[in-house]
């Protein structure tokens, strides 16, 4: 079990709380430049926490999207904040959780004070591009995955009952935030748990992680439960979550990609919702079993190993910093002893494969990975530590190292985080252009670009049926689900004839181009 650092003394505290006073006046700062942003899953979680707020809990309860992110952002938006500014400041607060589990995780390793601080300095653009550029729970997760690491590698873990009680809860709450992190918790918590039993001999301390294991999966499915019976209940069967099913659909052999984008016009989830991507379980798609056939299986196995050398290269620096400074002390290592255990490493190692191999059967994106990305974070902070503590590195020597450390982890991010500054602003002019044509309260289809189509109609407020399938007449379609309007960014091929009997106008804004084809009498 790894060892633990005492009690942060009151300095370290006061630095933690000006890093978080700092991100969060940063935060507020880049806020008014990405009030324009907006993503198909960002309209998802505002559309469902407008629905907790009117009252309308049948259809705020839903299977595909994790409810922590919308259950936070609820008080922003009993006060009135406008949309995206409400949710832009909940997950600005969700971001200080990333803080949090960054502490409580590197007491579990020997960091200097030094090193600490350039952490949680490097932690303030990569939080901000994380929570900023994006709607998404994943830096909340990432958070609240640093926290129940921090705790269960603990050696305290052994001590009280109420770590391992601490454990299920953070694993809850993972899951609360991504459904993905119901699996990795239960996979993960009873290896690190059956390991920790094997590896330690004490009579004691095997009753006491059993104690805890016991404590921690059961506040775990019984926190979890009560969303899961919810879920089941409204869908018909024991229910998790359905975004894995419909996700690994993307990725079958004939899949032309995500079915709500591909499988032709579908009217929203429901009467408030704005398209079909509110709750895409409703919506007809072919579930894909791997293991239906040697080909499936096959192409399953190459798909998850093309996400792993995808996985490799997104964290790429975070390997070669390990490497170099594995190696550094390895070089030196009749004067230096290694800083971590055996046993220690082996944690560290499995955690990091059990989450990213999870993500391998179906997608790897950079925010999935940003749990891992602050644990490796750590890990070289720790050997960087152990190197200054036994090898001779003149002062300013030390801070170049220091600073090329925190770059290497920060200068993308905080690049992307300048660079991404009025993003969806264009969009947003457009919407404004539709709504003083009196282009509202309507239902709209487009030919292409679902993602900006879908923010067109969020800005002007118009019902979203996605994109007309192509072997279909477009004609017919558009009746058949009584389409108000056509939006076309042209890529009208043989429907050109239909569509040039229509009124329409044309709509631009900076790089956007867009034609508008009147339907509605």
């Amino acid at each position: 079990m790894p060892s633990i650092l005492k009690m942060p003394v009151p300095s370290q505290k006061k630095f933690l709380i000006l890093v978080v006073f700092v991100y969060f006046s940063a935060g507020m700062l880049f806020l008014y430049f990405y009030r324009f942003q907006i993503n198909p899953d960002g309209i998802s979680y505002i559309s469902l926490a407008q629905k907790y707020v009117s009252g309308d809990y049948a259809h705020a309860v839903n299977a595909y999207w994790s409810p922590l992110l919308v259950w936070m952002s609820i008080p922003f938006y009993l006060i009135g904040l406008n949309d995206i500014v409400a949710m832009k400041i909940c997950l600005l607060f969700s971001g200080i959780v990333v803080f949090i589990g960054v502490h409580s995780l590197w007491r579990c390793f020997t960091i200097s004070d030094e090193i600490k601080r350039a952490i949680f300095i490097s932690l303030i653009p990569l939080v901000l591009y994380g929570v900023l550029y994006v709607i998404s729970p994943d830096m909340l997760s990432a958070g609240i995955l640093c926290w129940y690491w921090g705790i269960l590698f603990n050696a305290r873990y052994l001590e009280k009952l109420s770590y391992g009680t601490a454990c299920g809860i953070l694993g809850a709450l993972g899951y609360f935030s991504k459904a993905y992190i119901f699996y990795f918790f239960a996979v993960h918590f009873l290896t690190i748990n059956i390991l920790f039993f094997y590896m330690n001999n004490d009579i004691a301390h095997r009753k006491s992680i059993a104690r805890n294991f016991i404590a921690g999966i059961l506040s775990f499915l019984i926190i979890s439960g009560c969303w899961i019976f919810v879920l089941s209940a409204k869908y018909g069967g024991i229910t998790v979550s359905t975004a894995g099913a419909y996700n690994l659909a993307e990725f079958a052999p004939d899949s032309p990609g995500i079915p709500i984008k591909y499988g032709g016009l579908m009217a929203p989830s429901n009467a408030t919702a704005l398209s079909a991507w509110e709750d895409p379980s409703y919506h007809i798609f072919t579930p894909w079993n791997p293991f239906a056939s040697w080909h499936d299986l096959l192409y399953f196995a190459r798909h998850f190993c093309v996400n792993c050398l995808v996985a490799i290269r997104k964290l790429a620096f975070a390997w070669c910093c390990i490497f170099v400074l594995a190696s550094c002390i390895f070089v030196q290592r009749k004067k230096i002893q290694w800083p971590l255990t055996h046993s220690f490493i082996m944690y560290c190692a499995i955690t990091i494969f059990i989450y990213i191999a999870g993500y391998c059967f179906v997608r790897v994106l950079s925010r999935y990975l940003w749990g891992i990305y602050f644990l490796i974070m750590i890990v070289c902070g720790c050997l960087l530590t152990v190197l200054y503590q036994h090898v001779q590195i003149n002062k300013l020597s030390r801070r170049l190292i220091i600073l090329m450390f925190s770059a290497g982890f920060t200068i993308i991010p905080a690049y992307r985080l300048i660079n991404k500054i009025n993003t969806g602003k264009e969009v947003s002019i457009l919407a404004n252009q539709l709504k003083d044509a009196s282009i509202t309260q309507g239902t709209i289809a487009a030919d292409s670009r679902y993602n900006t189509a879908l923010s067109l109609c969020f800005f002007s407020g118009n019902a979203f049926y996605g994109i007309p399938q192509k072997n279909t007449g477009l004609e017919t379609q558009l009746k058949d689900h009584a389409i108000d309007y056509f939006l076309s960014f042209g890529n009208e091929t043989d429907t050109e004839h239909f569509l040039s009997t229509l009124h329409s106008i044309s709509l631009n804004e900076g790089k956007e181009h867009i034609r508008i084809f009147f339907l509605k009498k």
